[in-house]
């Protein structure tokens, strides 16, 4: 049992809960992290990360460690039963203005495991192999009652798992962020139900890992037909590759990852000795948004508030984006620099912009479907595809307009660095001397209480932004999303006192 009362508490640490842990505690957080594993999660499982989350990663300082090691998206192509394309997703390559490559593939053991390493060393403690069983909230805190599991994903060497200090744990902490997935012990505490767009389809899904080079497409793909639709997801590194394929009607989960059926899956695609199966699952895809993402002191993240089919590769990426918005209000909240009712904007922010998603892949998956059971209704013609890009809901930025809640660039500064390298994560004010310099006191007062960088007069490639949005200036959430843009310097002081009431507690603000 510990006696320590932590700043936050983690139920979860697959991919957003280690994100999350390492995120706060470089912001000088205590940190508890509870999950119903010992080990990492071994084989692959989200594999798609844009360039907004490698942008991410670099205010979690691993994205230049970690973005050489992943390979990049190219393509990705639909075709009907006798191999005509009859849909093309535009997939952007290299560089975009997040200062990115656009799409990325990656490992995810690979990356918990790096992220859990780097946690311990930032003294996030972690209780692995417990399982959480109640939670009992208090007006000051919330208390986990957990038991102890022993569960490995992998098998250990040794009969009996590594001995714990307790069968039975309880830890304490300010708030609870469920990490824990699509049946989220958090969100039911949460209580309220789930928006479900239906259309739930269940696939095997078959990791392999190449044991030679293969002819294999260098794009992604999907064959949809009646007989059996399929998808091709490549390239993972290390030479893993991803095949799925539709679960028929009255086909028992034993018998489809039966593994002499998945061989016979894999067999026109490759022969036996060419390749190892990393692991061949029936995974269910949902298309879901909970209706509620906290309740005082309980809040959920990632799989735990939005499921979604993989067809436009965001299910990871709107957990990171979770994980980005939640991660500096926390913060803010805890040290006593906001109010609590600032992590309200977190479900109002988040949950539009990330249904835009769930329903824009179920759309488009229920297309594809309608293309497989009903080919004589399609036109043959190619159809183009583009990814949506919504703007955050209302919160921080209310009614202002675009490019008021869009994610912003990051152009380079003319020393070479990425802006955000200079800015750190925090707010930022971005423009032009004349204008930024013309602020009133109380402005920058208050642009000392949100811990703000200024940068005036930054280069070309700045200037060339600040044209783009039709501004002179502009202010950044540390999440770099648009707070607002200004062309005169009594505009950046509206927008900063708009953004007072959410971001100075009243006593901060009595003594300004």
């Amino acid at each position: 049992m510990s006696a320590q009362v932590y700043n936050v508490a983690i139920v979860g640490y697959g991919p957003t809960g280690v994100t999350l842990a390492k995120l706060l505690a470089q912001q000088g957080l205590s940190v508890a992290v509870v999950d119903r594993y010992r080990d990492v999660y071994p084989a692959p499982r989200a594999g798609h990360l844009d360039d907004e989350v490698i942008r991410s990663l670099q205010a979690l300082e691993v994205a230049y460690e970690l973005e050489p090691e992943m390979d990049e998206w190219t393509c990705y192509e639909y075709y009907d039963a006798d191999w005509n394309m009859f849909l093309k997703i535009d997939v952007a390559q290299g560089q975009g203005p997040q200062g990115w490559r656009f799409h990325n593939m990656f490992l995810q053991p690979k990356y918990e495991a790096r992220m859990r390493e780097l946690n311990a060393e930032l003294g996030v403690e972690s209780f692995l192999g417990y399982e959480v069983t109640d939670f009992l909230e208090a007006d000051d805190a919330v208390t986990l009652r957990a038991h102890e599991t022993g569960r490995y994903w992998t098998v250990q060497s040794g009969a009996a798992p590594a001995p714990t200090s307790a069968s039975e744990l309880e830890i304490t902490a300010r708030y609870v962020v469920g990490c824990d997935g699509v049946h989220s012990p958090v969100r039911g505490a949460i209580g309220g139900g789930m928006e479900d767009f239906g259309g739930d389809r269940d696939w095997l899904t078959v990791h392999v890992q190449l044991t030679e080079d293969v002819d294999l497409p260098k794009c992604c793909f999907e064959w949809v037909n009646r007989e059996r639709p399929m998808a091709y997801i490549s390239p993972f590194p290390e030479r893993i590759k991803l095949f799925e394929f539709k679960r028929l009607l009255g086909e028992t989960r034993e018998e489809i990852q039966d593994p002499a059926r998945v061989r016979e899956f894999l067999r026109p695609w490759l022969k036996p000795d060419q390749y190892e199966i990393v692991k061949a699952n029936l995974f269910w895809f949902h298309s879901r948004v909970a209706e509620r993402w906290r309740r005082g002191r309980l809040m959920i993240v990632g799989d735990a508030a939005h499921a979604m089919t993989p067809k436009l590769g965001q299910g990871l990426c709107s957990g990171f984006r979770d994980v980005m918005n939640l991660g500096w209000k926390l913060p803010r909240v805890i040290n006593g620099s906001a109010p609590d009712t600032l992590l309200d904007t977190y479900e109002t922010e988040r949950k539009p912009h990330v249904r835009e998603y769930v329903v824009g892949s179920n759309e488009l998956t229920t297309a594809i479907w309608t293309m497989a059971e009903n080919p004589e209704e399609w036109d043959k013609g190619l159809v183009e595809f583009a990814y949506p890009q919504p703007r955050l809901g209302p919160g921080l930025h209310g009614d202002a307009p675009p490019p008021a809640g869009s994610i912003s660039s990051q152009p380079r500064l003319p020393d070479g660095r990425l802006m955000d390298d200079a800015l750190g994560f925090r707010f930022a004010v971005i423009g032009a001397s004349a204008v930024v310099d013309g602020v009133s006191a109380a402005t920058r007062e208050a642009w000392d209480c949100f811990d703000t960088t200024v940068l005036t007069d930054a280069g070309e490639e700045v200037d060339e932004w600040l044209s783009s949005l039709e501004a002179s200036a502009v202010i950044l959430r540390p999440d770099r999303y648009i707070l607002g843009v200004a062309s005169s310097s009594a505009d950046l002081d509206a927008i900063t006192a708009e953004a007072r009431r959410f971001l100075i507690c009243e006593e901060v603000a009595a003594t300004s």
